[in-house]
């Protein structure tokens, strides 16, 4: 799919920044470009069906070779909205947008792109409430602040779409929309420009590999001290690890750290003892999990020696292969490594202490009347 923006003189947006985050996010599944041509409104206001029509016909031309364009202007609809469209041309507005939200306009860019393209989808009736879900009608225009800090599909809008015949290529614009709405609504709660987050984790992902974390180690902290150990062992094999008291400054909140790392780190491990399946249940915690599995990274949950059962798992994570440290410690050690790396090994040996060395004794010849040449202890 290919997809053109345009902006008039009404509106300062970074596009730059903008096609070059979505590109890098989308990961190439949906085309993004700049247009070149003009593209102006005339009049004060626009109006639904006329301001269409009187718009210039090399922009028209230009725009007809995309699969959507979409036009921004500060310019308000006579009728109040956000947006309309005609055909695959869609012109959103950001008229009084500083009095609804402190959320820069690239946000909001992002939020009504993923609004135009769910309409490709079976999304159900659009809801009247605020509920943060992007299939919120919007009829209160304020709701649109928090809609870019949920970021998310309900669940309800989820099993609507789950229970259709999807295509191929539906599932995959289903997904890249995730993508975009995740990293909108981490951007967001954090009061940052998503074009500058998006810049920020292409900065991670491009470092130094010595720079990045290998595994996450996801573990609630009753458990903590089964997974220390077991940490040591991974650092002993040279596997670099993300271990809250190791990587977080004191004062700092692991969220806002964690997600300038997670685009860096390549894989997590979900740690499960005795005390339960723990921090997961948390919505932030979801969220990062489902960014490891969105980037198709290993997720591994581990049950630890202390575990009783096996826990129910969210249903993201219920068709995962588990390690288990109950009865062979070393087996699962080794496979949780393979999990990580993705080299299999056989059973990682322990460590042998060298044995002493006893110095043999020397042997000397001592010449005397009776006794030359026989050799004698000393």
């Amino acid at each position: 799919m290919k997809v053109l923006f345009y902006q008039d003189d009404t509106l300062d947006l970074n596009l730059d920044g903008l096609v070059t985050g979505l590109n890098s996010a989308g990961d190439g599944r949906i085309n993004f470009r700049q247009g070149s041509a003009r593209f102006q409104i005339s009049g004060s206001s626009i109006r639904y069906s006329g301001t269409y029509q009187q718009l210039s016909k090399s922009f028209v031309k230009e725009a007809q070779r995309a699969d959507l364009t979409i036009c921004f202007t500060k310019i308000p609809y006579d009728n109040n909205y956000f947006f309309h469209g005609q055909g695959n041309l869609i012109i959103i507005s950001f008229y009084s947008w500083e009095q609804l939200t402190r959320l820069p306009i690239e946000n909001g860019a992002v939020y009504f792109l993923v609004s135009v393209l769910r309409f490709r989808l079976p999304f159900p009736t659009a809801h009247r409430d605020v509920t943060g879900c992007i299939n919120d009608f919007l009829w209160d225009k304020s709701g649109i602040d928090s809609g870019m800090r949920s970021g998310l599909v309900c669940d309800a809008c989820t099993r609507q779409i789950d229970d259709q015949n999807l295509t191929v290529n539906d599932y995959k614009l289903l997904d890249v929309l995730r993508v975009f709405l995740n990293d909108l609504g981490l951007a967001s709660r954090n009061d940052e420009n998503v074009v500058d987050y998006w810049k920020r984790l292409n900065d991670v992902r491009t470092a130094k590999a010595s720079d990045r974390f290998a595994v996450f180690l996801c573990h609630n902290v009753q458990d903590k001290a089964d997974v220390r150990i077991i940490r040591r062992k991974l650092e002993a094999l040279g596997i670099r690890t993300w271990f809250d008291e190791e990587q977080l400054r004191p004062g700092m909140a692991w969220q806002v750290v964690l997600e300038e790392q997670i685009a860096a780190i390549e894989s997590a491990a979900i740690f499960v003892g005795r005390s339960g399946i723990g921090p997961w249940q948390s919505v932030e915690m979801r969220a990062f999990l489902s960014e490891f599995v969105r980037r198709r990274c290993p997720v591994i949950p581990v049950i630890l020696a202390s575990a009783k059962d096996i826990p129910e798992l969210p249903i993201f994570l219920r068709q995962l292969t588990w390690v288990d440290f109950r009865e062979t410690p070393d087996d699962a050690l080794s496979r949780l490594v393979w999990g990580i790396t993705g080299k299999r090994t056989d059973k990682i040996a322990k460590p042998v202490r060298a044995k002493r060395r006893i110095k043999e004794p020397k042997r000397v010849v001592v010449k005397s009347n009776g006794n030359a040449g026989k050799p004698r202890l000393s």
